[in-house]
């Protein structure tokens, strides 16, 4: 399972300026913020996590999920944000069957039953 969380990050626990810092947090209507991305295994139990900026989207931290040392799945569940052609294909190359939901405005939308 993957999925993502925003939390705010406290100015001293940074030690930023109001620059954006490439460690994970970015700036978001005056305050710091980061975005939690998480993978899980079948157990609900977390296999590792990778911070971006908030303004990132959940495919920036994808490959950095993928690749954790951790079993292969039979399939994997994601929300919408993680829905493109791309990484559905990705997923059936390595023998995953992709269970996520289309985005609203998708073309051709995906069963995911």
């Amino acid at each position: 399972m993957l999925d993502s969380t925003v939390v705010r990050v406290h100015s001293q626990a940074t030690g930023a300026k109001r620059e954006a810092h490439s460690e994970g947090s970015g700036r978001s209507r005056g305050a710091l913020t980061s975005k939690v991305h998480a993978r899980c295994g079948n157990q609900e139990r977390p296999l590792g996590f990778v911070f971006t900026g908030r303004q990132a989207s959940d495919y920036k931290a994808v490959n950095a999920l993928i690749v954790l040392p951790a079993p292969d799945p039979r399939a994997m569940l994601a929300d919408r944000s993680y829905d493109s052609d791309s990484f559905r294909q990705e997923l059936l190359i390595h023998g995953i069957l992709p269970v996520i939901p289309s985005r609203k405005g998708r073309n051709a939308p995906q069963n995911t039953d």
